[in-house]
């Protein structure tokens, strides 16, 4: 699959799993402001999270809820990634079209796999820089995601 173009403001970036930016259950002082940087880009933003039904709840606990465009939870969606139906959902909600879309996820059989499926671009956050032999883009953090992203060439 080619690199993802550079986005758009009709461009949604999918975010995966913990919203918080890999912050679980607490939400340190730099989250909020790491999606605020996305949004800076004109980028909206979406939550694709296998769940138990509690993740809006746990958005809202963090401070985070208004910082997503839409929420999906597989609890509530009644399907999981990597199936790419719940990928399907999230691009029909954000009005997007899968060559259009990037989903940055940390589980690359999750959610590398299944953002492909569907047809979305793929990036893994390889925060423990663990994954080097992985055939996508990786980046450390959604800071350096944001750099790549705000860059003249997009995320190369």
């Amino acid at each position: 699959m080619p690199p993802p173009p550079r986005p758009t403001r009709r461009s949604p970036i999918c975010a995966t799993t913990t919203p918080a930016g890999t912050c679980g259950n607490r939400c340190p002082t730099r989250c909020p402001p790491r999606w605020r940087r996305f949004r800076a880009l004109g980028l909206p933003l979406v939550v694709v999270s296998n769940s138990n039904g509690t993740l809006r709840a746990k958005l809202e606990r963090l401070g985070l809820a208004d910082a997503f465009d839409h929420v999906l939870d597989s609890h509530e969606e009644g399907v999981e990634k990597p199936d790419p139906r719940i990928f399907h959902a999230a691009l029909a909600r954000a009005g997007a079209r899968p060559e259009h879309a990037l989903h940055v996820g940390d589980l690359y059989e999750i959610d590398v796999v299944g953002a492909r499926a569907a047809g979305v671009h793929a990036i893994l956050l390889d925060v423990a820089d663990l994954y080097r032999e992985v055939d996508c883009p990786r980046v450390r953090t959604l800071a350096a995601l944001a750099d790549k992203l705000a860059g003249a060439g997009g995320f190369q």
